[in-house]
């Protein structure tokens, strides 16, 4: 496999875009237009000799699970297969989830193994939890097929925690890149 990491709008060492200058807050509008940055990517990608192209596959991590969704709805075509590990992203008012994606056209989720541990949690001030697992089920709910959610039951890992503690969730991602790219 090739690699490349992409360093999201408001992670690492990529700001976000000037007309966020005055909030250092990623907003929900940052995370929907972040498949712009996978975009960019992809057309950079199509210029490698060494890269076929027609065989990418994405793996977000935490709100990169999200990106993951959008970006294989957005484009099918150059995505052949995807990995969420703990996708969430919650309304901070109301506590639902929020699926960005909503107004793409067209937008078509595909090909995507979702990894959860059961016990990775947002603990609420009140007795209310964010649940990751519930969240990757919602996105799998939109998602067509091949889709598959492994919930690691007593597992509280998230995102790359799971890779590094779970050695079925490496065998998982092995196997759907095998299987699907």
């Amino acid at each position: 496999y090739l690699t490349l990491a992409i360093d999201l709008r408001g992670h690492g060492q990529t700001p976000l875009p000037d007309d966020n200058r005055e909030s250092p807050d990623l907003s929900l509008e940052d995370l929907e237009n972040s498949y712009l940055d996978v975009q960019a990517a992809l057309r950079w990608i199509a210029t490698l000799p060494q890269a076929d192209a027609s065989h990418v596959a994405l793996i977000g991590n935490g709100l990169g699970g999200n990106v993951t969704f959008v970006s294989t709805g957005v484009f099918p075509g150059q995505i052949k297969a995807a990995v969420a590990l703990s996708p969430g992203l919650w309304d901070s008012r109301t506590l639902e989830p929020v699926v960005v994606g909503a107004g793409l056209n067209p937008f078509a989720p595909h090909s995507i193994l979702y990894l959860v541990g059961a016990d990775d949690i947002i603990p609420l001030d009140s007795e209310d939890q964010l649940e990751f697992a519930s969240f990757a089920n919602t996105l799998a709910g939109k998602t067509g097929d091949p889709k598959t959610v492994k919930i690691f039951s007593n597992s509280s890992d998230h995102g790359l925690d799971l890779l590094h503690n779970k050695p079925e969730a490496v065998q998982l991602l092995l196997a759907w890149l095998q299987n699907y790219l």
